[in-house]
């Protein structure tokens, strides 16, 4: 049998968070490169995308300024629990920001901040008049078969 070296891995608190997440799904082996480097950025990145609001980014922004800046004070609290996930808080809020600006949404309403680069004048041109349903299928729809 072949003895493989232990893994250890030296954290420090940007990376704690990450490798909490990673070491749910297995502790790499020796000699393997740590995915919890590339958990620290995608994450967040991805929680930004499902979440999406600048609105709410924001404040989860300011929570996590507020948890980086108040580091040592949070320390004496009972919110000392949530001390190693400062960074993380701190980035999921940034990427929330600038997707939320992508996606042009503000507590969930949507802002056209930065305009679009569509005509839009002739869809809605020929979306007015007769003919149009404000909700469900026009009568007949899907029965007109070619033969």
């Amino acid at each position: 049998m072949l003895f493989t070296p232990p893994t250890y891995f030296k954290d420090n608190d940007v990376i704690t968070t990450p490798q909490l997440i990673t070491n749910t799904y297995g502790v790499p082996n020796y000699g393997e490169a740590n995915p919890a480097c590339f958990t620290i950025v995608t994450f967040p990145f991805l929680f930004a995308v499902m979440f999406g609001d600048y609105g709410h980014g924001s404040l989860i922004l300011a929570l996590g300024i507020f948890f980086v800046l108040f580091h040592d004070k949070l320390q004496q609290t009972p919110l000392k629990v949530v001390a190693p996930f400062r960074y993380f808080i701190f980035m999921m809020g940034f990427f929330s920001c600038y997707i939320g600006l992508i996606y042009n949404e503000w507590f969930a309403i949507p802002y056209d901040w930065f305009g679009t680069c569509y005509d839009t004048s002739i869809a809605q041109a020929e979306s007015e008049g007769a003919g149009t349903y404000v909700f469900g299928l026009k009568k007949g729809a899907g029965t007109d078969y070619a033969s």
